[in-house]
């Protein structure tokens, strides 16, 4: 859905993601001109390139996308302010219990998740079982909207997900969802 709220989105930013299916998702979409994924575990990527190749459909060999290995919260935190029109976070489930990638869940991730972000563009994260919502808007994001997607096979409440946009031009629901009419008749579903 985030890319459905972004009104041009040439450069995109993936933290996570290592078995490929957002970058497959990403790239599905002509308007996307290149792809920046970073992902902090090598041996991960490189055995989902090779045994899970239905899941990734060869994106990893796509010309648009260089994949970096690299934690992905420092690498936000040092990235160019306004570079990325879209964001995508699919990391790891926040833990209650560990600190362990909860630095993805963080206002200091969000602010520099926004400082990054051109305006017009969106943000979206695997959001686990937590609202972040509030902290999202706090961190500069000038609306944000969670939902959730019901998969059966997902234990508990499904997937969750939080879009979150900076200086988008309508509200995020119902660009959403014209998005989503729109991508109906489209080609590119």
């Amino acid at each position: 859905p985030a890319l459905q709220v972004v009104d041009s989105p040439r450069d995109v930013l993936i933290i996570g993601g290592g078995e490929g299916a957002s970058l497959r998702e990403v790239l599905a979409d002509p308007r996307v001109e290149r792809v920046t994924m970073v992902e902090i575990d090598e041996k991960l990527v490189k055995m989902c390139n090779e045994h899970l190749k239905p899941m990734h459909r060869g994106s990893f060999s796509s010309s648009k996308v260089e994949v970096i290995f690299s934690d992905g919260a420092d690498f936000l935190k040092h990235a160019k302010a306004n570079k990325y029109d879209l964001i995508v976070v699919d990391g790891i489930d926040y833990q209650d219990h560990s600190g362990y990638g909860n630095v993805l869940f963080s206002g200091d991730f969000y602010r520099a998740a926004h400082e990054a972000l051109r305006d017009g563009g969106a943000y979206v994260q695997y959001m686990s079982h937590v609202e972040r919502a509030d902290l999202m808007l706090a961190s500069g994001f000038d609306e944000a909207v969670s939902f959730t997607v019901d998969i059966p096979s997902f234990f508990g409440a499904g997937a969750r997900f939080t879009v979150a946009g900076r200086q988008i031009s309508e509200a995020l629901s119902e660009k959403m969802m014209k998005g989503v009419q729109s991508a109906e008749t489209s080609s590119w579903k």
